[in-house]
């Protein structure tokens, strides 16, 4: 019946779930090790690029939501941006020759496309319909984080483990 069809849908998605966020890891490590060339740049670009992923599980445990599809959809948007966010800066560092100078030059495009995704996903809060505010929400605040890790976190590391 039913119930059988839904427990079997969120089987596959938990299934999904656990191929998907490694095959996400790695695309964020090889992208980045094609511009780099370094191992150590795409592992610290593969822990960054899930750091988003790591605060929605926190937060999804903490706050006792159900994993469903949409948090696997925010999750793989999250990953995404950062992904998109570290390439830029891995790109402009390769250019100008340093993570400062990267960090400098990519601050603005980057945090600006994420509050513009932010501040548009949020909008969805204002939705009556209690799944769709709460889905733009989580996705406003989890691109936030996406930003954080790439704009502070990234450059941190790269710094700190003497890699610029």
């Amino acid at each position: 019946g039913v119930a059988a069809q839904i427990d079997h849908i969120g089987r596959s998605v938990m299934r999904a779930a656990r191929r998907g966020v490694p095959m996400m890891a790695l695309i964020a490590g090889l992208a980045a090790w094609l511009i780099d060339r370094r191992w150590s740049t795409a592992l610290l670009s593969a822990y960054v690029n899930l750091f988003p992923l790591s605060i929605l599980i926190i937060g999804v445990v903490v706050m006792r939501h159900p994993v469903g599809l949409p948090t696997l959809v925010i999750a793989s948007l999250a990953i995404g941006i950062a992904i998109d966010d570290t390439l830029h800066l891995l790109l402009v560092r390769r250019a100008y020759g340093s993570m400062s100078a990267a960090v400098r030059a990519c601050r603005r495009p980057c945090l600006g496309s994420s509050l513009a995704v932010a501040l548009c996903t949020a909008m969805l809060g204002l939705c009556a319909f209690h799944p769709t505010a709460e889905f733009g929400l989580i996705v406003s605040a989890v691109v936030l984080v996406a930003a954080l890790g790439d704009l502070v976190l990234l450059p941190a590391a790269v710094v700190a483990l003497g890699k610029d």
